[in-house]
């Protein structure tokens, strides 16, 4: 998802730039309380790098703050043109993860599909990876979990959610309207 963050802010900033836009109306973008995201990042690092180990229920509710404090972020600065796409996208997000006792129910066939041979083996082995559950009948919203395939270069291609599309929708707008301003 990385990889598709930095696509969706190059291409917003190539097509702003095509458009008359210019990269030093970035700096009067003013997002308020943004040390909030790195807190929320932190989080999402310990949680996943491995440098700890948590039991499951601490991963489940870590990572549901996690979310929480980018929804905080997100409204605090909802004026912002594009955050009420971005607030939706981790909306959508949350309200799956919820539903899912704090996991985000993931296709294993689109894990295999998409190269992630590792990961479906460890989905299929414990039914759990980091942040996602191996989507089943006794999953709930699965349409809303990580199901689709977007390519990457240079690795395998990587398993999103409705809802995080629907996020870098509001952050190539964000950027596009940022840069394009009178």
């Amino acid at each position: 998802m990385i990889f598709w963050i930095a696509a969706v802010a190059l291409a917003a900033i190539l097509l702003a730039l095509a458009f008359g836009g210019k990269i030093r109306n970035l700096s009067r973008l003013h997002l308020t309380f943004w040390p909030i995201v790195f807190l929320s990042l932190i989080v999402q690092i310990v949680l996943f790098s491995g440098l700890i180990t948590f039991s499951s229920i601490w991963i489940q509710v870590l990572y549901v703050f996690s979310l929480f404090l980018l929804m905080l972020f997100v409204l605090l600065n909802i004026k912002v043109p594009g955050m009420a796409i971005i607030f939706l996208g981790i909306l959508l997000n949350l309200i799956v993860i919820l539903a899912n006792s704090g996991y985000m129910p993931a296709d294993l066939q689109a894990y295999l599909k998409a190269g992630k041979v590792e990961s479906a083996k460890v989905l299929e082995n414990t039914g759990f990876l980091n942040n996602v559950r191996i989507a089943s009948e006794k999953t709930h919203l699965n349409f809303l979990g990580d199901w689709m395939i977007l390519p990457q270069p240079f690795q395998a291609a990587a398993v999103v959610s409705p809802g995080d599309l629907v996020l870098l929708s509001g952050l190539f707008y964000l950027l596009l309207r940022a840069m394009v301003q009178p």
